[in-house]
């Protein structure tokens, strides 16, 4: 804070104008979103034109549980040779 007028003025009509410059880019941009969103075509009609693809069921815990457990040896076996 400052006890000079003229650069007290100044100051705020500083942040005056960011401010309004602000809220003007945040309408304009809000305005040119929603207008994107709009115009928005792609993937609506993508389930009605693709087949569904059945996937197979995968023992994927089973996967993660052995390569924790071969990591965990590998750590103990690299302690001990050490």
């Amino acid at each position: 804070m400052t006890a000079l007028p003229r650069r007290r003025r100044l100051r705020t009509a500083l942040v005056v104008f960011a401010a309004f410059a602000t809220v003007v880019t945040a309408v304009v941009a809000g305005r040119v979103g929603a207008r994107a969103l709009g115009n928005y075509t792609g993937a609506k009609n993508a389930a009605s034109e693709t087949p569904v693809l059945a996937l197979p069921d995968t023992p994927t815990a089973m996967l993660a549980t052995a390569q924790t457990g071969l990591a965990a040896r590998a750590r103990t076996t690299r302690a001990i040779s050490s």
